[in-house]
């Protein structure tokens, strides 16, 4: 159930009126709805996107009553709307989702979801949470086993994680700036799935503090910084730590294929590693036969190829020169090497290698004799 309203011009007397009674018609709409679902679990989204006015809170006697129903609840609505769905301590007992998206007002208000008492809640998602935001969530220590944050780094952000880091078992950090320069190493033990990105101001910040040793797939985009080390280096630095375990692994950096030995680190991290997806600019004079070499690189202790389980590979790279982007000969030596399965675990299946714009590519398929040079071929 959704209860949806957008306000189209700034509301004066005539206008607020209007739309408290289209929210009281949504209201008596749900009523209808709550009555007829009988006990079912509900899923249930409001989107709200003005202050409270004069007359509104009529509504919310209803609204409550469908959220003690929630199984699911999504919030779009303003700060001071948020106070009044909870303006006391609440039980939600089937609650197990929750996702709030603030609608900004000024002045900033502390965002607080701490009168509610959800003891099935395993999901929390938070939106477009500014820097100067406050987080006050209330949710017990290590409740939680998915949580996806896009919103800026701060230290209310931060001690989110650290409240949550021991039960967490899927994560989606989505960082788009950062008033924190330093944090404190996090330990996430049984976290197994990982969607992380990073402006080129935040990566160095967290992913050297940022330990997973139950990590099984991670998919990472980051911009690097010139004043930086190559992001590829943090990363190997990361996965030594987290990667053992890691069998899928897709990287979204624009630089990533400047760093040939990085890239070498961060495949001698992740053993377990079956599939692994790059995208990233090729830039002149770097040729991919050469970036893809450390593929055939035995490791004198083993006698193996790096990333010895690895049976899928998709490269996407953009490159101005089309033509001279690699050495035909030596990419398909490369890729036949890890296809027969000699010094490695497994064969290499799966390859989808291909320029951006959309040719040359490379491409092997189960079942298929030799590269597939065409990139009209279909499956």
């Amino acid at each position: 159930m959704a209860i949806i309203h957008h306000r189209r011009s700034s509301l004066n007397k005539t206008s607020e009126a209007r739309v408290r009674q289209e929210l009281e018609s949504l209201s008596s709409l749900a009523e209808l709805f709550l009555a007829r679902s009988g006990t079912l679990p509900m899923n249930v989204s409001f989107d709200l996107d003005y202050k409270p006015f004069e007359g509104i809170q009529g509504c919310f006697q209803t609204w409550r009553s469908c959220i003690a129903r929630c199984k699911s609840l999504r919030l779009h609505v303003v700060v001071p709307m948020l106070r009044l769905f909870f303006p006391v301590p609440v039980e939600l007992p089937l609650l197990e989702s929750l996702q709030y998206i603030p609608v900004f007002c000024s002045p900033v208000i502390p965002v607080s979801l701490a009168n509610i008492s959800a003891p099935r809640l395993a999901s929390l998602s938070l939106d477009s949470i500014r820097e100067t935001d406050s987080i006050d969530i209330g949710i017990p220590a290590s409740q939680l086993t998915e949580l996806r944050l896009e919103t800026a780094l701060n230290l209310s952000v931060i001690r989110l994680l650290e409240a949550q880091c021991q039960s967490l078992k899927t994560v989606r950090l989505h960082f788009d700036r950062s008033v924190v320069s330093r944090m404190r190493p996090m330990t996430f033990p049984n976290l197994e799935d990982a969607d992380l990105k990073f402006p080129d101001d935040i990566f160095d910040v967290v992913l050297p503090n940022f330990v997973a040793p139950s990590l099984q797939a991670l998919r990472i985009a980051a911009s690097s910084s010139p004043l930086l080390e190559p992001f590829v280096m943090f990363l190997a630095r990361m996965l030594a730590a987290s990667g053992s375990q890691l069998r899928k692994l897709h990287i979204d950096c624009w630089e990533v294929f400047e760093d040939v030995e990085g890239l070498y680190r961060v495949l001698k991290a992740v053993p377990s590693l079956s599939f692994l997806s790059i995208f990233g600019s090729l830039s002149s004079g770097i040729r991919l036969d050469e970036i893809l070499d450390p593929l055939i690189h035995r490791d004198p202790a083993t006698n193996q190829f790096p990333v010895p389980h690895l049976a899928k590979l998709n490269i996407s790279f953009n490159a101005d020169d089309a033509e001279g982007c690699a050495d035909d000969e030596s990419l398909c030596e490369i890729l036949d090497l890890r296809r027969s399965g000699e010094y490695a675990v497994a064969k290499l299946e799966t390859v989808d290698i291909e320029n951006y714009r959309p040719k040359p590519v490379w491409r092997i398929r189960p079942g298929v004799e030799g590269i597939i040079r065409d990139p009209d071929f279909t499956e």
